[in-house]
């Protein structure tokens, strides 16, 4: 986990062809701008290695707390800011592309590792809340098409 994650050390992962995206994502999010409730919210965290929930467990608070603000800092990094809440059930996709030489995770540690993301997205007002009266939460966990970069990928849509 190393030391506190900025600007240059986040840039440094990105592809070449998508820098100027992300830039642009930073210094949206450092601006810290209101944004409105408009879905579908599609969220890609490239290079960003989730967390098994046996690692969480097993590791000291401070370990722990220092995932979380990793967590925080990579979805600011990537423009997700505060909105306004709205009191709908939405349907949300969390999807792991791991690393090449990576493994897969079974279902209570994927579900665990994304514990801090959904917690955010609750905070920023992009859920209404995290429990199952008014999210419909999907985990995967696959390798990426050759086409794709590894991290996490995290959709948000309204349910009809």
């Amino acid at each position: 986990m190393g030391k506190k994650m900025n600007k240059k050390s986040f840039i440094q992962g990105v592809p070449d062809y998508n820098k100027k995206f992300y830039r642009d994502q930073f210094e949206k999010a450092e601006a810290n701008e209101r944004v409105d409730n408009v879905l579908p919210l599609k969220l890609f965290l490239p290079r960003f290695k989730l967390a098994s929930g046996n690692d969480l467990v097993a590791k000291h608070h401070f370990i722990v707390q220092r995932y979380k603000k990793r967590c925080v800092r990579h979805m600011e990094l990537n423009g997700i800011r505060k909105t306004k809440k709205v009191k709908k059930k939405r349907k949300v996709t969390f999807l792991r592309l791991y690393p090449k030489g990576g493994r897969m995770l079974d279902g209570d540690n994927l579900q665990t590792g994304f514990k801090y993301l959904r917690d955010h997205l609750v905070r920023t007002g992009w859920l209404y809340e995290d429990s199952p009266a008014w999210i419909l939460p999907t985990y995967e966990d696959r390798k990426p098409y050759d086409w794709e970069s590894w991290g996490i990928s995290i959709t948000v849509e309204e349910i009809k």
